[in-house]
């Protein structure tokens, strides 16, 4: 921030602050005038096409997996307490127990297999969920679910693929 409290930022449609051309505004004023955009919940028709957890719910024991591994490694390195790197992977683990022993804990009305994790994990262990993913962008959430899913689905397929095989050589 400069003197006034502003900050300088640019390409803002903003009157120039100097005659370097930079824009100078308020930010505070940005960020409250930014909210109001999101007041209001999003169109229903439009959630319910951007969301994908009714089709990515398959990944929740991947999300968690790859969750769990995360948190630890984030108490091994000390970005968090380890202290609360294992409350975090206690938290999830009782996130999947829940699901497990009764999939209709599923049945919120949640963006994402992220978002599902997230908020069930809020509920858990209270504001430590936001730890969980502290550095980890949604993109590498995704992938990795994805691979440890695809994973599990091609070590499930060995064993069949392996019998079809056999039988196929025997004719």
């Amino acid at each position: 921030p400069n003197e006034s409290g502003a900050h300088t930022v640019l390409p803002l449609p903003m009157p120039p602050s100097s005659s370097r051309g930079r824009f100078t505004f308020n930010l505070t004023f940005h960020i409250r005038r930014l909210a109001t955009y999101f007041a209001a919940p999003p169109d229903r028709l439009f959630w319910e096409f951007n969301r994908s957890f009714p089709f990515d719910r398959r990944l929740i024991g991947e999300e968690i997996a790859a969750s769990r591994g995360y948190a630890l490694a984030l108490g091994r390195c000390r970005a968090i307490p380890a202290k609360h790197a294992a409350r975090l992977d206690r938290g999830l683990a009782r996130v999947l127990a829940k699901y497990e022993a009764d999939p209709s804990y599923a049945d919120i009305d949640v963006e994402d297999v992220h978002s599902f994790v997230e908020t069930r994990l809020e509920e858990e262990i209270g504001p430590l969920a936001g730890q969980g993913h502290l550095g980890r962008s949604r993109n590498e959430q995704s992938v990795t679910a994805l691979r440890l899913f695809i994973r599990g689905a091609i070590d499930d397929l060995r064993p069949r693929i392996r019998d079809l095989v056999e039988v196929l050589a025997t004719r």
